[in-house]
């Protein structure tokens, strides 16, 4: 059975949300900060940092003011495409369980 057979209620959700994935921007992990400096330090400047999970543990680095705005725009992006994903993985899976048919159930016998 085709994908579009088994899509066919969805198919136009589906497909718009699989028109949003074409142009993919560039994608990042993780979370990124900015922490300003105290009023009564005039020379402290605003410190950047990109924090994730690597290897089970949190790593951050410290960013400069440009990579900060593009790690910024890159979670960002990677969050919609994550939450795009999970909507097609939903309408995949209940379209599959809709247009397929079961497993034969097991006949169980009674013990007495």
């Amino acid at each position: 059975m085709k994908k579009n057979d088994i899509l066919a209620e969805q198919a136009a959700e589906y497909l718009r949300l699989q028109k949003q994935l074409r142009n993919v921007p560039l994608l990042a992990k993780g979370n990124v900060f900015a922490t300003e400096p105290p009023p009564h330090a005039p020379r402290a400047r605003t410190h950047y940092k990109w924090t994730r999970k690597l290897q089970g543990k949190t790593v951050s680095k410290t960013l400069g003011q440009e990579q900060y705005e593009a790690f910024k725009a890159a979670i960002e992006a990677n969050r919609l495409i994550e939450d795009i994903l999970d909507r097609m993985r939903q309408i995949s899976q209940n379209s599959i369980l809709k247009a397929l048919p079961d497993s034969p159930r097991q006949r169980t016998s009674k013990r007495s």
